[in-house]
C-alpha cells in the first residue's frame, strides 16, 4: 500500500512539474511575427522597444523587441494607457491614469505628481480656474490629493484653449504655470482646429504664474501678462524644465501679418520671457518626446484644413537646444503618413539617434467591418534625420495596445 503511495505521489509530481514547466514555456512564447522593413534591426542598439498589448484586466502581454530578437512576458504589470512604458510610469500608473504626454507632472526628491489648473465651476459667464494636485511620497507609496482654488477666471463667452504646467516643487510650495487664448470668430463661422485660423481670430492670450501652497491649500498669483491684438497665439503642445516653462505659441511677425511658430520660454525665477523661433508656421506641432540632454525633438506635421489624417508629406523633426535656446538641428522624418491615418505616440533622442514607433490602422475587409493596427519603429540618425532601420508588427484590433521606447535600465 506504501509503494502505492509512493507511485501515485511521484506521479503526480512528474505530471505536475511537466504542466508548470507547459504553462511557463506558453508565458514566454513567441507568437508574434517583426517584419524588418529596412536596415538592420541592430540599429536599435541599447534601445528596446516596448508594447503592451491588453485584452482585459488580466491579460496583458509585454512585446520585446530589440536588437537580439523579440519575446512575450504574458501577464504583465499594466502601465499608463497613454504614457511611455518605463519602470517609473508603470509603477505610477494609477497616479497618471488621465496624464497622456507628461506635461502635467512634477518630482522632487521625495514626491512624485500631477497637478492640473483647469476651469471648474461657472460663476455669471465665468469659468473659476481651480489646481486639482495628486503627491504619491516615493516611500511610503501614500496618495494625497489637494483641490486648490486659482483666483482666475476665464470668460465662458468667449472661445479658448488654455494649458497648464506644473514646473517646480519646493517643500510644500508647487509653482504652476498658466497661458490660455481668447478667439473671436465671425457670426457663423464655426470652430476649426486650423492653426492658420486661430491665429487669424485670436483676440488675447494671458499668461500667469500661481504660488500654491499645499499645506494651507491656497494660491497666490506672482505674475500675470497680457498679449492683446492678437500678437499671440497658444498651440497644443507644452512641457518644462528645471525652472522653466515651454509653450508653443503662433507669435506675429513685427514687420508683417504672418504668424511663425516659436517656443515661448518662461522662466518662473527670474520671470524673463524668451522666444525660440521653430522656423516654420502654419504647422501642427507636437511633442511626444522626452527632453535629453537639456534638448528635445519636436515634430512638426503639415495639415490640411486642420486634419492631419491628411499629410502626404514626410514629418520634420526640430530638434531645439534649450539651453543655448536654438534649433540644433532640423530634417525630414521618412515616416508613412499619407498611406494610412497615424498617429505619433512615442518619440526619443539617444545617443545620436532618433527613436520613434507609430499606429495605423488597415481595413482587412472590403466592408470596412475589421481592421488591424500595424506598430511601426524607425530608427533615425539625429545628425542628418537618415533612416537607419524601419520594422513593425501587425496586432488585432480587438486589443487596446499601449508603446514604449525604453533603455534596459527603465523595463519593468
Amino acid at each position: 500500500m506504501k509503494i502505492k503511495l509512493s507511485k501515485i505521489i511521484l506521479i503526480v509530481s512528474v505530471v505536475g512539474t511537466i504542466l508548470v514547466g507547459i504553462c511557463l514555456a506558453n508565458i514566454y512564447k513567441t507568437d508574434i511575427v517583426v517584419n524588418d522593413v529596412y536596415g538592420d534591426r541592430k540599429e536599435l542598439g541599447d534601445m528596446n522597444i516596448l508594447l503592451q498589448k491588453t485584452g482585459g484586466v488580466f491579460e496583458t502581454d509585454a512585446i520585446l523587441v530589440n536588437k537580439n530578437g523579440e519575446s512575450i512576458n504574458k501577464f504583465a504589470k499594466q502601465g499608463s494607457q497613454l504614457l511611455n512604458l518605463t519602470k517609473e510610469n508603470i509603477d505610477n500608473r494609477y497616479l497618471f491614469q488621465f496624464e497622456h504626454d507628461g506635461n502635467l507632472l512634477f518630482e522632487d526628491e521625495i514626491t512624485v505628481g500631477m497637478a492640473n489648473v483647469s476651469p471648474s465651476t461657472i460663476i455669471d459667464n465665468k469659468e473659476k480656474m481651480a489646481a486639482n494636485i495628486e503627491i504619491k511620497d516615493k516611500k511610503s507609496g501614500k496618495i494625497e490629493s489637494y483641490e486648490i482654488e486659482a483666483g482666475e477666471s476665464i470668460n465662458t463667452n468667449k472661445n479658448y484653449r488654455y494649458d497648464s504646467l506644473p514646473v517646480k516643487k519646493e517643500g510644500d510650495i508647487l509653482y504652476v504655470v498658466v497661458m490660455y487664448s481668447y478667439y473671436n470668430y465671425p457670426s457663423g463661422e464655426e470652430y476649426v482646429d486650423d492653426s492658420k485660423l486661430l491665429s487669424k481670430y485670436c483676440e488675447s492670450t494671458n499668461l500667469s504664474l500661481y504660488k500654491l501652497n499645499l499645506v494651507n491649500k491656497t494660491s497666490k498669483c506672482v505674475i500675470s501678462k497680457d498679449y492683446e491684438d492678437g500678437n499671440l497665439n497658444l498651440k497644443k503642445s507644452a512641457f518644462s524644465n528645471e525652472n522653466k516653462s515651454y509653450f508653443v505659441v503662433d507669435k506675429k511677425d513685427d514687420k508683417s501679418d504672418t504668424y511663425e511658430t516659436n517656443l515661448l520660454e518662461f522662466d518662473i525665477k527670474t520671470k524673463e520671457i524668451n522666444f525660440i523661433n521653430l522656423g516654420t508656421k502654419d504647422d501642427y506641432i507636437t511633442r511626444a518626446c522626452t527632453i535629453e540632454n537639456d534638448e528635445i525633438l519636436l515634430i512638426s506635421m503639415p495639415t490640411v484644413d486642420g486634419y492631419i489624417s491628411d499629410i502626404t508629406e514626410d514629418v520634420k523633426g526640430i530638434l531645439v537646444d534649450l539651453k543655448n535656446r536654438n534649433l540644433k538641428n532640423t530634417y525630414k522624418l521618412d515616416m508613412k503618413y499619407g498611406e494610412q491615418p497615424v498617429y505619433t505616440n512615442r518619440l526619443r533622442t539617444y545617443n545620436g539617434k532618433i527613436y520613434a514607433v507609430s499606429a495605423g490602422y488597415i481595413d482587412t475587409d472590403k466592408y470596412g467591418q475589421t481592421y488591424s493596427s500595424p506598430y511601426t519603429f524607425y530608427v533615425f540618425d539625429e545628425n542628418n534625420g537618415e533612416k537607419l532601420y524601419e520594422g513593425n508588427i501587425e496586432i488585432n484590433s480587438n486589443y487596446r495596445v499601449n508603446m514604449g521606447i525604453v533603455t534596459n535600465d527603465e523595463i519593468e
